[in-house]
């Protein structure tokens, strides 16, 4: 039995070793990365959609668009909650926007070359 045992595994470990020499076995690792559905079969899932929508998010640096979000899934639920920080960043940027503009106007007022002209005062 043992003989027999050693006599696949041998047979077996020589044949991968051919064959992964002209054959390779494996995926590549970006198919790997990207799931074998999409790679293989060029099927998408709802997951590869939404990390591609956040990604072109972070290329353009304009998250105003907003992700379709099936309440009923979980990629659902997340797409709901990722817009809904988007949201909130926004409203945070505006009202940094506001206390900068107001922040420059209110407290300290320079010149047009430079100069501080004014400091403290309305």
């Amino acid at each position: 039995m043992v003989v027999c045992g050693l006599w696949s595994f041998g047979v077996a470990w020589l044949l991968f070793r051919i064959t992964r020499r002209f054959l390779p076995l494996r995926v590549s690792k970006d198919a790997e990365k990207m799931g074998l559905n999409l790679a293989e079969h060029g099927t998408q899932n709802e997951l590869h959609q939404l990390l591609e929508h956040i990604r072109q998010h972070e290329k353009q640096g304009d998250m105003r668009q907003r992700i379709d979000a099936d309440p009923f899934t979980e990629v659902g639920e997340i797409a709901a909650s990722y817009n809904r920080v988007s949201a909130e960043l926004e409203r945070a940027v505006g009202h940094t926007r506001v206390m900068l503009r107001n922040l420059r106007d209110g407290v300290i007022t320079w010149q047009a070359d430079g100069t501080l002209s004014l400091y403290g005062q309305n």
